[in-house]
Order: structure tokens, then sequence, then C-alpha cells
């Protein structure tokens, strides 16, 4: 039986990141194990956002930190992380002015490069811009977005380079345990031990912490993004932007494209949804984007697909030792985040998995217990439209 001293299930950019965080504490005797390839799942679906505009501390903090790594992959890493500085906009109503403006001061305090910005400074950083709905926005002049293949790939390479090991084509069918503790993993390629295991499967992790006995309200959630090719008159591109009040985000997607997606997802399995986007979404997203960027009106689609989210109640990640059995971790339920903090989580993860805490950041939002707990993590400073946890549970 091929051992190792740490298994990490899933090679997504969260298992990837993870593993690379390994091996850079001198933990190089880890094997990842991947149903299929590389960013072969929900990683390579993201829609690749680089941005910092949270409305908890928790998520501020493991983006702040991210976006170090984002904006000197090059220096932490090697290869390239495809990562475009293009400024983002979170776009504010007047109803939510009060939640925008606390939770920038929450993210300036952390030390991101933010402000609140009018709607006339708007419209001269962003000219096109439909505003008559609008009183402000959130802006992050130095977020974009970055390739999320090849994040993963760059993350796993630089892994593999300092030892660990990775075997595709490999499902992890069960978790191994014996008094108490984990022992291994069961696989369609045979059963592989080791004392710590860290599930970081995504939406397909519900059933590895059942084998133990354990749930988390877990589920998988369809969302579908189209790409456009960009009339002449955007031919210098675009900001992101972050639209709650149409329920709507887009952002340039190389020289002449523009990615467009929405906050609202429909559950699904995710061995068996469909990643054919529906006529529906695409007249959806069109019809949003001409609204709020008319120079999109004429925009043709020139792709689209559907990826799947893990999704939680509380629309935050957990990120924690698996109680009752020990040795056994999970970093799963990043709601659509995960891309974008992911850096950051692997290096939490791998601290925690090797001294046994964080010493930097307080992981209580995040604990594994809080759903048995009735805590959920909801944030008073959410803004209550259909991006936002509370709206999308109706």
């Amino acid at each position: 039986m091929e051992t190792a001293d740490v298994i990490i299930i899933g090679a997504g950019v969260v298992g990837a990141s993870t593993a690379f965080s390994l091996a850079r504490r001198g933990v190089t005797n880890v094997l990842v194990l991947e149903r299929r390839q590389v960013a072969s799942g929900a990683t390579g679906k993201s829609s690749g956002l680089v941005r910092m505009h949270y409305t908890n501390p928790i998520e501020t903090q493991l983006a702040f930190r991210a976006f170090q790594w984002f904006k000197h992959w090059d220096e932490i890493v090697g290869g390239d992380c495809g990562f475009v500085q293009t400024g983002v906009l979170r776009l504010a109503t007047p109803e939510v002015m009060s939640k925008l403006r606390a939770n920038v001061r929450m993210q300036q305090d952390i030390g991101v490069n933010t402000q609140v910005i009018s709607r006339a400074d708007i419209d001269e950083i962003q000219p096109g811009l439909w505003l008559d709905d609008i009183e402000a926005a959130a802006y992050e002049p130095e977020s974009g977005y970055a390739d999320p293949s090849s994040t993963a790939s760059s993350l796993m390479s630089a892994a593999r380079d300092r030892g660990v090991r990775l075997r595709t084509n490999t499902a992890v069918t069960g978790i191994l345990t014996e008094n108490g503790r984990v022992t291994g993993v069961d696989t369609s390629q045979g059963q592989f031990a080791a004392p710590i295991v860290l599930i970081a499967a995504n939406a397909w992790s519900r059933p590895l912490l059942q084998s133990v006995g354990q749930d988390l309200p877990i589920y998988g959630e369809r969302h579908e993004v189209a790409v456009a090719e960009r009339p002449p008159a955007l031919a210098n591109g675009h900001m992101t932007i972050l639209d709650g009040a149409m329920d709507l985000y887009f952002r340039p997607e190389g020289s002449n494209l523009t990615l467009i997606g929405t906050g609202t997802g429909t559950p699904d399995d995710p061995d068996t949804y469909s990643e054919t986007t529906s006529p529906a979404h695409i007249e959806r997203v069109g019809e949003r984007i001409s609204k709020r960027f008319p120079a999109m009106h004429d925009a043709g689609v020139r792709r689209s697909l559907a990826g799947i989210y893990d999704m939680t109640p509380d629309d935050l990640p957990v990120l924690d030792r698996v109680p009752e059995t020990d040795g056994l971790f999970c970093a799963v339920g990043f709601c659509g985040h995960g891309f974008k903090i992911s850096p950051a989580v692997g290096a939490v993860m791998a601290e925690l998995m090797t001294t046994g805490g964080s010493l930097a950041l307080d992981l209580s939002l995040v604990r594994y217990t809080r759903f048995a707990e009735g805590k959920h993590s909801i944030s008073p400073t959410d803004y209550l439209d259909p991006m936002t946890p509370q709206a999308r549970q109706g």
C-alpha cells in the first residue's frame, strides 16, 4: 500500500494550494488524489475574479492575503497565474450605502486598498455605465481577475517540484479510520495510507464526510456564465463590475471578450449537472448587461458554460479539523468564493495541519461545528440583494 504523511483529496485550486504550502513548510511526503485531472472540477469553470470586497473579516483577510500572492505570483510560486489588473467596482444603491461604508471601513482596517467613490467618480473612471439607480461604489484599483486553471496548474507544478506526488484519475470513495483516527483513504485505484487527510473536494466532499459518520450541510449549486465579444466601442476594455442591484457581474476576458455571470444558481447534483448553459440564461444576462452597460447591447455570445459551487447555509466555507476523527481536516463549502482566496486558504490549512492552529487568523467564523450549534456566521452588513446568501435562500 502506498503511504504518505498527508493525503489531499482534490487537485483543484484549494488542494493544489495546500500541497504547495505544505511543501514550503518542509512537508513533502504529500500525496494529492484527483478523480479526474488538475482543475477539472469547479476550479476550471471558475470566473476567476480577484477582489477583496467581503462583508465579514475572515474572508476579507483571506482575500487580502491571497491578493499578495496573485500580485507577486512569480516570486512566490513561479509560473503564471494569469493575473490581470482591471480595477473592481462594487456598485451600491442608496438602500445599502450604510452597509457599504461599514464594509469598506472594515476592509481598510485589514489593509485593503479600497474606497467609497461617488456616482460622478464612477462615471469618470468607467464611462458608459447606466447609473440612475446607483449612489456610489466601493473601488479597488488594484484588483482584477486571474486564470483559474493556470493558477491551479502552477501551484501543483511547484508543489511537485518540491516532492509532492499527484495521482489523477483516482476517485476517493471513502475515508479509512481506526479507533477514532484516520488511517488513509479508499479509492478507485486501491487504498492509500496516511495519518493526516484533507478533504478539498468541493461539492463532492459531503459523501466523504459521511463515510466517517460526519455530515455538513453542503450542497451543489449550478451556476452559468457567458462570454461575449465586445463591440468596437469597447475595444480598450473595461473594469470588473459587481452589480448586486441587477444580480450581475462582468469582467474582461482577454483582449476582446467579456465574461458575464450572476450570483443566482440552482441546486444540482455535482455528478449529473449539465455543463451546457440554457438559452434563458443567455437572454437574461444579455438584458441585464445591456441595461447596465448599454455599449454591450450588440455584443454576441461566443461561448458559455456551467459549473458547480459547493454551498453552505451561511455562504462561508468550513476550514477546520473534523470532529471525532483525529487527523481528518476539511476545506470545503466555498460558495463560489474559493478561487480568489485559495492561496491564503492553502497557507492556513497547511499551518492548521502542521501546528494545530492558526497564529494570525481567527477561524471561529469558519469552524466545522457552527451549523450543529445553530450559529450561522451571517454578517449584519451583508447586502440584501440577489448576490447575498439570505436572498438566495428566499
